[in-house]
């Protein structure tokens, strides 16, 4: 990255965390009392003016498909808000698995039954833990980085990996970041990028695959992005989608507090009522500035510690392999040959079964994260959205370790290749055996 954007970044982020020190959260993560009032996915056929009356209410709108007559959409709302829409002419019925049973009655038989996948942030065994005790377990490759701190005051923690990582300094060797959980509810995320990141750290001993990445190449991984609303999910409210600013100040967190950090970043932020939105209560909720939100702060430092030339950043659920621009349809870039080598065509994906393509085919944001990446800082950035892992179970992946497995396995030969391109962005190594000719990079 080069020295203006550094100064930019950081110039930015200072702003950013003038904003986030005016609302210093005093809450503690205690729910409101609507919190009776369960977030569930609900689905509707829409036309086109109600999806574009979906899209500028602010409402969170987890999957899209086209039809001949308009959109399949599924969207999380709670009963009062599913109510109110089908006053208003919608036809919103609860999604329900195999099983028959509500996102939210699945995450209570998960808990019941005893989490055999899924671990919190916070305890002895949670997450926290095992991501510090990295750097012990792993002392020639590995390095723990705290980035930040969020508004509860949990570390944000990355995980440097390379060869001889103690003796190479940083932004000396080309690196690649790996993340999930910018959204709290999406743990799937979370578990698909601490598996990849154990599959180089074992393998940095067996793998001449990964011996070769490694022997060249840093790779960052940051599991948890937003940690207090992963922690959230877990204590409150499975479908939490947002980090935990009390945005009203009331000291409870309630459906008013939270901001999409996926919303938050410098890049088109506020452009639009359509791709992020200014209410409280809107789970794409942008913040009160670019930059307003701690683990967006922390995220821009990270990029001033290495020389990033790609980033991957972990959602669920679509099976869909996205890529800039998000903040308007039909605008190309001038790295699309590059994108196109190394997510596929949809006749041959880089990840089986995922439908490859920019991020404003699904929907449009802005401020959001690959975008910024992109536009600002030099780093081609994907956004992977991981599947559901059954049909209906929406952003409650099954807690079923082969489950877990396959799509971890799914998307690990994508992963790898993105690793393997990193010293040369422009050859990418793509599985389609193609080549970006020409000249698309600084």
């Amino acid at each position: 990255m080069g020295a203006l954007h550094r100064v930019v970044v950081v110039a930015i982020a200072m702003l950013g965390l003038l904003a986030s020190a005016l609302v210093i959260s005093t809450a503690t993560a205690q729910p409101g009392p609507e919190a009776q009032a369960r977030l569930e996915l609900y689905q509707a056929s829409v036309d086109a003016e109600q999806y574009l009356q979906l899209v500028e209410g602010g409402y969170d709108i987890a999957y899209v498909e086209e039809t001949a007559d308009g959109y399949v959409v599924q969207v999380v709302l709670r009963p009062n808000e599913r109510n109110r829409l089908n006053r208003e002419g919608f036809d919103f019925e609860v999604v329900r698995n195999a099983d028959g049973l509500t996102s939210q009655q699945a995450a209570e038989q998960q808990k019941q039954r005893g989490y055999r996948v899924w671990r919190p942030w916070d305890g002895a065994a949670g997450l926290e833990n095992q991501l510090r005790a990295v750097a012990e377990e792993y002392p020639g490759i590995a390095e723990v980085h705290t980035l930040g701190q969020t508004h509860e005051g949990r570390d944000i923690l990355a995980i440097r990996v390379t060869s001889d990582v103690a003796n190479v300094p940083q932004n000396e060797r080309p690196a690649v970041l790996y993340q999930g959980t910018a959204h709290a509810r999406e743990w799937i995320s979370t578990e698909v990028t601490r598996r990849l990141m154990l599959h180089f750290l074992d393998g940095a001993s067996t793998d001449p695959a990964v011996q070769d990445i490694l022997a060249t190449t840093e790779l960052w991984f940051v599991p948890v992005v937003n940690p207090d609303g992963y922690q959230y999910t877990f204590d409150h409210e499975r479908l939490w989608r947002k980090n935990l600013r009390d945005n009203d100040e009331n000291g409870v967190i309630d459906s008013n507090d939270g901001v999409d950090l996926n919303r938050n970043f410098p890049e088109h932020w506020n452009y639009d009522q359509e791709g992020s939105s200014s209410q409280f209560t809107s789970l794409t909720y942008r913040g009160p500035a670019p930059m307003s939100e701690p683990e967006n702060v922390a995220e821009a430092e990270l990029f001033n510690m290495a020389d990033f030339r790609f980033a991957i950043s972990n959602h669920s659920f679509g099976d869909l392999l996205l890529y800039p621009q998000g903040w308007q349809v039909q605008t190309p870039s001038a790295d699309d040959p590059i994108y196109v080598a190394l997510t596929g065509t949809d006749d041959d994906p880089a990840v089986e079964g995922y439908d490859p393509g920019p991020s404003a085919d699904l929907y449009i944001t802005n401020g959001e994260f690959t975008d910024w990446a992109h536009a600002t800082q030099d780093v081609l950035a994907w956004t992977p959205e991981l599947s559901e892992g059954c049909e209906g179970c929406g952003f409650v992946f099954p807690d079923d370790p082969k489950l877990v497995q396959e799509e971890f396995m799914r998307n690990l030969p994508f992963a790898l290749n993105v690793a393997r391109s990193a010293p040369a962005p422009d050859d990418p190594v793509s599985h389609m055996d193609v080549s970006a000719e020409g000249f698309y990079l600084d």
